[in-house]
């Protein structure tokens, strides 16, 4: 290991490695090299899938991850289904979510210094400006959560929204943990893996799903124009 990274960080990696940290650190995971493949952004209003529009995005993503969809759709209980709130976001987006998030930090932490209100900021939004893509800029992430026929089924918090048990393995009531679980299961065995921290994030072929998965390279980069990768 380079003796110049941070004890802390490579703390942390160990105790990821030892299944005592859920959440792998962000140096491991943007560390990761991307071997662009070029499969082309679909759009999801083709898949079985439900669409929320709530946040008005754009609900594209890579082709093998909308195959991945349906078949983690197909394989929940029967009257379930997937709710994709957000897929793709452009480099625009998430930098005025980055933008948003960090004056809510700085009216919550006035005396902190720049450096530590980045930090901050970083816990709940991916920084735009390290010249690393956040995974919904690649089209290999997507945010979203279950239905039943009666509408969406409660989760413990609503999507995006960041409390003390927005944390996948966060201690929730035996029907909310049964239904992460159960969507967990759904989407690990359709070939995604989910950020520990939000339950509703998801990845497959991005630098996340290649760090968690131990994989030696990404195979989705950041979209930058158009249809396709940068470089499309």
């Amino acid at each position: 290991m380079n003796p110049r990274r941070p004890i802390r960080v490579t703390a942390n990696y160990c105790l990821w490695r030892l299944g005592v940290r859920h959440v792998l650190p962000n140096h491991y995971v943007r560390r990761v090299p991307v071997r662009e493949c070029g499969e082309p952004l679909v759009d999801l209003a083709g898949c079985s899938v439900d669409l929320d529009g709530r946040l008005g995005v754009d609900l594209r993503v890579r082709m093998s991850v909308a195959e991945a969809l349906e078949r983690a759709n197909g394989s929940l209980p029967a009257g379930w289904r997937l709710v994709v709130v957000e897929a793709f976001r452009s480099r625009a987006r998430q930098q005025e979510l980055w933008e948003r998030a960090r004056r809510e930090t700085v009216a919550g932490h006035p005396t902190a210094a720049p450096a530590e209100i980045d930090r901050l900021t970083g816990l709940v939004v991916a920084n735009p400006n390290t010249g690393v893509a956040n995974g919904h800029q690649t089209g290999g992430a997507v945010d979203l959560t279950l239905a039943d026929d009666t509408g969406e089924l409660w989760m413990g918090t609503e999507v995006q929204q960041f409390t003390p048990v927005t944390a996948t393995r966060a201690a929730v009531a035996g029907d909310v943990r049964h239904r992460r679980a159960v969507l967990v299961a759904a989407m690990t065995a359709a070939g995604f893996v989910n950020y520990p921290a939000e339950w509703w994030h998801f990845s497959l072929g991005d630098q996340l799903w290649a760090a968690y998965r131990r994989k030696r390279y990404g195979r989705y980069g950041e979209v930058t124009h158009g249809d396709g990768p940068a470089g499309f």
